[in-house]
């Protein structure tokens, strides 16, 4: 293989790893450097998916050691409502306070109630809301409660 294939194949894999990487963020959050991917589920007809990544690129640059959880106890944020009827839904995992969320104990799934609504409340409540369930999450599988 002389210089010049070598140089097309290297620009060819350079354009589909990019392009790979920015379907996937598009679609979820996906940080390739850190280790991170997050499924991110949003609600089609009532949500909004970018409050969700612009809540995940708040942690990032606020908190490292809350990043880190985050990617190593959270699989997936789903904008969607509660599953009130799962037995693993105690009271003390779900904080309305906090905008509208819930985690299901023994997962790493965060649920965050659907919004339309974009704007820095919003997504700094689902920052925080994804930090403390994080939390919740590393709690779990750290100590199997």
């Amino acid at each position: 293989m002389n210089s010049k294939d070598f140089l097309v194949y290297t620009i060819v894999i350079s354009v589909l790893g990019l392009g790979t990487y920015f379907v996937i963020n598009a679609l979820n959050y996906f940080d390739p450097v850190h280790a991170c991917y997050i499924d991110v589920d949003r609600d089609i007809l009532r949500g909004n998916r970018k409050t969700i990544l612009e809540a995940i690129h708040k942690i990032k640059r606020e908190s490292r050691q809350d990043y880190k959880i985050m990617c190593k106890y959270v699989d997936k944020i789903s904008e969607n409502f509660c599953i009130a009827s799962d037995w693993h839904l105690d009271p003390s995992w779900r904080d309305n306070s906090i905008g509208k969320s819930c985690y299901i104990r023994g997962s790493k799934t965060i649920y965050l109630f659907p919004a339309e609504e974009y704007s820095q409340d919003v997504v700094s409540a689902r920052a925080k809301a994804i930090k403390k369930y994080s939390n919740f999450s590393r709690e779990f599988w750290e100590h199997k409660k």
